[in-house]
């Protein structure tokens, strides 16, 4: 979906989706916040499993997520615009070459929230806040990066603190 700066206040639903490339892509350039709820798996066969960007006119990304699976990445968020950013996956989320699961929050955002069970890529989790709220990392399950890091958690000077809270994480590089 690309609803350049005329998008406002996206919200999507969905059980199982499939696609070529990526299996949901949302370009939200507009305004308002940005909601992704999907209960089944979600697969990009040569993309991401799910890619949501938010502008400089949006007021934050949500998304809730079941099993996703990507070529590139299972999970990639950025948020450019106002606002939080929150992942909650209640299964697996995995990347056969990149990234799990990558979220980056521009400078005017606040709080970047991930939680998750199981989280597999070439590099596990990448989370990085260069906004004015907290870095929040929560998993219950086993986090890989087969190739690189388990965890990487970058913040800025404006950000307030970071919380990593998680079970189980291995990296070839770096665990956390």
């Amino acid at each position: 979906i690309d609803g350049g700066t005329a998008g406002d206040d996206y919200e999507i639903q969905v059980v199982n989706v499939t696609g070529g490339a990526w299996g949901i892509w949302i370009d939200n350039q507009g305004t308002d916040t940005t909601r992704v709820l999907s209960t089944g798996t979600v697969t990009g066969l040569g993309q991401a499993g799910i890619t949501v960007a938010g502008g400089v006119n949006t007021t934050g990304i949500d998304i809730f997520a079941n099993v996703v699976n990507g070529d590139t990445y299972g999970i990639q968020v950025t948020n450019s615009g106002s606002g939080n950013t929150n992942i909650l996956a209640s299964g697996t989320v995995a990347a056969a070459t990149q990234t799990g699961i990558v979220a980056v929050n521009d400078v005017n955002t606040t709080n970047l929230s991930l939680s998750t069970v199981d989280v597999l890529g070439a590099r596990g989790i990448v989370a990085q806040n260069y906004g004015g709220g907290a870095t929040q990392i929560l998993s219950t399950g086993q986090i890989v990066g087969f190739a690189g890091e388990g965890v990487w958690l970058e913040n800025d000077s404006a950000t307030t603190h970071a919380v990593v809270n998680v079970e189980d994480v291995g990296g070839e590089d770096t665990g956390i």
